[in-house]
């Protein structure tokens, strides 16, 4: 598949993955333990299903009070302020990974892109996926946090193992580039219904999402009390976001699972919406949790579709409240991870906000590894398989291309970048991270790995994913640009003109005035905008000079003031009767028609809306050209040529001499012009200095 920049991105190759059926127990175990022990096998691990995190109901809250908390105000995600600047594109798509949707609900039949047939897991697909996108604002029912966002439902509630799992996530990214968001309010479970199995083979698929520029939420799980410190997968990948569960005083549930592998927090407890048998009902659970970030994910992809997973991951984490009552060190902790989502905060973040997208090339080894082994999947021009590797950390200190005022943060993009991670196994994502403590208002250091791969004889294979030299960094940088501009006309005539600077970054930035010629200020000459008064016809330089932020910054704007001259018609004062005869006037660069007009006979003119004309006179005459130049400031007219046109003048020769010669310090032209073999003589005296 490729994803829209071009980059191709592998798929697993399921032809060569076998299911055995082996006895429960012991047994089981200790095969699995040999075949991964076997050089011939690449993987071997405990297949299965999955299951929807425990739901258990809570009716004693208000409705919808996730959306906006009535009983403690601000304990919900912020939706209503988010609502004020956006509600959602209708070219997304959020895939609910689940139990299947309803496609007859009343608050979901209109929403719904593609679903697979029925439903099952007692509703649960249908009650996440009206949270993240039911009908909004049409008078029944409950709103999604995306008002617009269609929904495709696939089901895995009746598929058979981890294969089959592994199909619903890679067909739902190949369904359609709106796919943007994919939520999973599920998890992996082991024989004995535990959860926090690894699945290589759901991992890949994961990884596929991720490759293609999507963006994956899931889940943490539940029964935090029973299975405590428990990573759930797919929470526990690293290109997800994992979502917790709070209540509605904004404090994290007793039931969900807490970790270091958390990211974010959502309402979760007594949360409201579609049903089954087309009704509604009140449920709990980091399932109910998982779909507010998902709808929170398709706004923020919907109000600016070039937004990378990445850049929504890291603008959720960013915007998020810090609430609860465990401290937060560097903005995080294993119980809420960077806090409770707000909606409202993470669009307000991309509206008053600059997010630029950059790349870098060629990095230095900052250090490397001894040899050990790997094992890699879906990696571009390499079979899938266990390497020894020797893994090198490459990093870059970049100078940002842009000037920022104000940084809210910076963050590496797998998708753009071409270099992997440390992770084991690894997936060939491409990876790319700030090193903390590196970023400043004008730069940072960036980190990436490349391997030296070597087959199991101890065979060079070279780099991969490319050499040192050559990786690429893709990152991003969010915050208040010095992109400052000088708004107004490029040019006026005679009367006052209004000039402003755009785009400042912070409040307590000065602005001072200057201007060249004959400029008049009207007022004051510093702040945000001035006023110019001009009567003379010139070109001036506007000059703002800014302090902002610290910095001093200087931009300019050239402007013509005035009614533009009159000027003359260049041309000959002779022409011949039925001969073509041309013409011009200087170019007005401010011009925006020409109009031309021939006088005292009959002729016929050419080109007439241009600086220049070609005209055919008809009779023997005098003739007046003139022409009018259309300007922003009124009409000009040139000067008028005459013409002397006559059939006699095809006769006429134009001959020069100039005396003394050789030449002295003056020089004088005799103009001779002969018609009807009769001499006139003009002649004209000029004096040149000759410079040797």
């Amino acid at each position: 598949m490729k994803v829209t920049d071009t980059t191709q991105i592998i798929q697993l190759d399921m032809t060569k993955l076998f299911r055995l059926k082996v006895p429960e127990g012991k047994l089981r175990k200790e095969f699995i333990e040999k075949l991964r022990l076997m050089p011939e096998v690449l993987y071997a691990e405990e297949n299965g299903t999955v299951a929807p995190l425990a739901v258990p109901s809570d009716t004693d809250y208000g409705s919808q009070w996730s959306l906006n908390n009535p009983v403690n105000p601000g304990a919900d995600i912020h939706a209503e302020a988010a609502w004020d600047i956006f509600t959602g594109n209708p070219n997304n798509i959020i895939a609910i990974i689940d139990g299947g949707a309803d496609i007859n609900h009343e608050d979901l039949n209109a929403k719904i892109a593609e679903a697979d047939t029925g439903f099952g897991w007692d509703g649960h697909g249908i009650h996440v996926a009206g949270i993240a996108a039911a009908e909004s604002n049409n008078t029944q029912g409950i709103s999604g946090v995306d008002w617009q966002a269609r929904i495709l439902a696939k089901r895995i509630d009746n598929l058979s193992d981890d294969a089959d799992t592994y199909q619903a996530i890679i067909d739902a990214v190949n369904f359609s580039p709106n796919v943007r968001v994919l939520n999973h309010s599920w998890g992996t479970l082991f024989s004995n219904q535990a959860p926090g199995r690894y699945s290589t083979t759901i991992a890949q698929a994961f990884a596929y999402a991720y490759k293609a520029n999507r963006v994956s939420v899931a889940a943490m799980g539940n029964h935090q009390i029973t299975h405590n410190g428990t990573i759930s997968y797919p929470a526990g990948f690293n290109n997800v976001i994992a979502v917790g569960s709070t209540n509605d005083e904004d404090i994290i549930a007793t039931s969900s699972v807490q970790g270091a592998n958390i990211d974010i927090a959502a309402p979760g407890v007594g949360i409201l919406s579609t049903f089954t048998g087309g009704g509604y009902s009140f449920q709990s659970g980091t399932s109910m949790a998982s779909p507010h970030v998902a709808g929170i994910a398709s706004l923020l992809k919907g109000y600016r579709p070039n937004l990378a997973n990445d850049d929504i991951e890291n603008i959720i984490k960013i915007s998020a409240d810090k609430v609860g009552n465990d401290p937060y060190l560097n903005g995080f902790n294993n119980v809420m991870g960077h806090g409770r989502v707000n909606a409202a905060e993470a669009l307000t973040l991309l509206q008053q906000n600059t997010l630029n997208q950059f790349t870098a090339t060629g990095g230095t080894v900052a250090s490397s590894t001894g040899n050990y082994s790997n094992v890699f999947y879906a990696t571009s021009g390499l079979a899938p398989g266990t390497y020894i590797v020797k893994r090198h950390e490459v990093t870059k200190a970049v100078t940002f291309p842009s000037s920022f005022c104000d940084i809210v943060g910076a963050w590496g993009r797998g998708v753009g970048s071409i270099g992997y991670s440390v992770a084991s196994p690894n997936y060939g994502e491409g990876f790319c991270e700030v090193i903390p403590g590196t970023q400043t208002s004008t730069g940072a250091t960036l980190r990436t790995y490349v391997y030296q791969m070597y087959n199991v004889l101890g065979q060079s294979l070279g780099y991969y994913p490319t050499t040192p030299a050559n990786v690429t960094f893709a990152y991003t940088v969010l915050g208040k640009t010095n992109t400052f501009a000088i708004s107004g006309p490029d040019s006026f005539c005679d009367n006052a003109a209004n000039y402003s600077v755009s785009n400042i970054p912070e409040a307590g930035t000065t602005i001072n005035w200057t201007a060249t010629g004959n400029t008049t200020f009207s007022g004051s000459t510093t702040g945000n905008t001035v006023t110019i008064v001009n009567n003379t016809l010139e070109q001036i330089v506007l000059t703002a000079t800014i302090v902002t932020c610290g910095v001093t910054h200087t931009i300019t704007k050239n402007i013509l003031v005035g009614m533009p001259p009159v000027a003359a018609i260049t041309g000959d004062q002779f022409a011949t009767t039925g001969v073509l005869y041309g013409c011009f006037i200087q170019e007005y660069p401010e011009a925006t028609a020409y109009e031309w007009f021939v006088t005292n006979g009959d002729a016929t003119v050419y080109h007439d809306n241009t600086n220049w004309i070609d005209v055919m006179f008809e009779h023997d005459g005098y003739y007046i050209i003139q022409v009018k130049i259309s300007t922003p400031c009124g009409d000009v007219w040139s000067e008028k040529l005459y013409v002397n046109v006559s059939e006699e003048n095809q006769f006429r020769t134009i001959t020069y001499s100039s005396f003394p010669n050789p030449v002295d310090s003056e020089i004088t032209i005799q103009k001779i012009i002969t018609r009807n073999k009769k001499r006139i003589k003009q002649i004209v005296q000029k004096n040149l200095a000759l410079f040797c």
